[in-house]
């Protein structure tokens, strides 16, 4: 049978989603131009029926624009692409994506995932993508790369970079399509 999730309040589109056997996660759009208060929403099947579970919104110190313009889900990890964030001291828009990890209280923050040496309006976190405690995310710049982060021991780092040649180079648009999509 057919069943709807729920909309939020005040949420007027989706921007992107992601499924995972009993969980769904949904980056909701709010209504007017504003690229702030966006928020992502994790449902959980139970019994049949989909519910929300935990509402997921930017922490930390930095300027988490963009926030939920990507979701993807990894395991027990739900990951945030937030591709205008900027970190305190960093360049502006560099992106990036927050984690969040299933526990018995629900889905709570665990780390942001950023790029050493981004530069700025790399936008890392336009595209993302997970699976088995990995998430993948590019950029929609002239970055023209794929950041591959990989979780061991409760901790998050960079396990490869993944750039085409340099002869794919546009004169005009950098490697901006590179990493425009993904898919683990």
């Amino acid at each position: 049978p057919t069943q709807s999730i729920p909309a939020p309040p005040l949420e007027v589109y989706i921007e992107d989603m992601a499924l995972d056997d009993d969980v769904a996660v949904v980056a909701w759009r709010g209504s007017g131009i504003s690229v702030f208060g966006n928020k992502a929403y994790v449902y959980e099947q139970v019994q049949g029926t989909w519910a929300i579970r935990s509402v997921l919104t930017p922490f930390g110190a930095g300027d988490a624009r963009d926030f939920a313009r990507t979701v993807a889900i990894a395991d027990d990890w739900v990951g945030v692409g937030a591709p205008q964030h900027t970190e305190p001291g960093e360049p502006a828009q560099t992106g990036g994506v927050y984690v969040f990890e299933r526990t018995a209280s629900g889905w709570v923050p665990h780390s942001r995932l950023v790029v050493d040496g981004a530069a700025e309006l790399d936008r890392f976190g336009a595209s993302l993508a997970g699976s088995q405690s990995r998430f993948a995310f590019g950029a929609h710049s002239f970055a023209g790369s794929v950041q591959v982060f990989a979780e061991n021991g409760n901790q998050w780092s960079r396990e490869a970079v993944i750039a085409p040649d340099v002869g794919a180079y546009f004169p005009h648009y950098g490697l901006a399509g590179f990493g425009y999509a993904l898919d683990l």
